[in-house]
């Protein structure tokens, strides 16, 4: 048995902080303190009783399929479900290809990092902006820039100088991240006009932009 097995560990895992979220649940488990930190729903809205039939039916019509194994991408039927409600609100061109289902929001977040990010490449967030998204990004070794949110949303005269900066420095930010409704942790919901200038921001510089919309 190795006595010494951290000496083992990948760059990334040495990169690897406590969680923060983990921290914050914790506090729920006691029985007096009613916690808002880790940004639970309440219970007492969980529909328990109109999901029981569903899941009855799921499970008599669909059981095999329901408990078996799928794909990586995510349940087919499910996936051309999801094109029909973004087609509704406007989002056409969709194909399977482009719908991915993950288990929650920190899976796709870890996967956006592991995709685009190097170590030392820099990313604009929010400030402040969502732990775990910095926990994500740190685990791979990026580069945060903060760009402050104020009462209407991030700062995007600060946005794009920042940017101006960047490219100057060491190139353009690999993506900005926002949460444009009901921020975490500030609250704060992105004016229409605000979303309109980081879209025109994005566009002229050539920067994704990784939206968060969680509520």
């Amino acid at each position: 048995m190795l006595s010494d097995i951290e000496r083992l560990y990948s760059v990334n895992a040495m990169n690897m902080k406590r969680s923060v979220i983990r921290d914050l649940l914790k506090l729920t488990a006691k029985p007096d303190i009613i916690s808002f930190a880790g940004g639970l729903p309440a219970s007492e809205t969980f529909p328990v009783d109109d999901l029981k039939p569903i899941v009855a039916e799921v499970l008599e019509k669909e059981g095999t399929r329901a408990l078996q194994y799928g794909t990586t991408e995510g349940d087919d039927m499910l996936r051309e479900e999801i094109i029909k409600f973004m087609a509704a609100d406007g989002v056409t061109g969709l194909t399977k290809e482009n719908i991915l289902i993950v288990s929650a929001s920190q899976q796709a977040l870890d996967m956006v990092c592991k995709l685009f990010v190097n170590p030392n490449d820099p990313v604009i967030i929010g400030l402040p902006s969502y732990v775990g998204t910095i926990s994500a990004m740190r685990s791979y070794s990026a580069r945060t820039v903060g760009i402050p949110v104020l009462d209407d949303g991030m700062d995007m005269d600060k946005l794009e100088s920042e940017i101006q900066r960047l490219i100057k420095e060491c190139g353009p930010p690999k993506f900005i991240y926002v949460i444009p409704d009901f921020q975490n942790p500030a609250g704060i919901t992105l004016t229409l006009e605000k979303r309109k200038r980081l879209l025109e921001i994005a566009y002229k510089y050539q920067v994704l932009i990784i939206e968060d919309s969680p509520y």
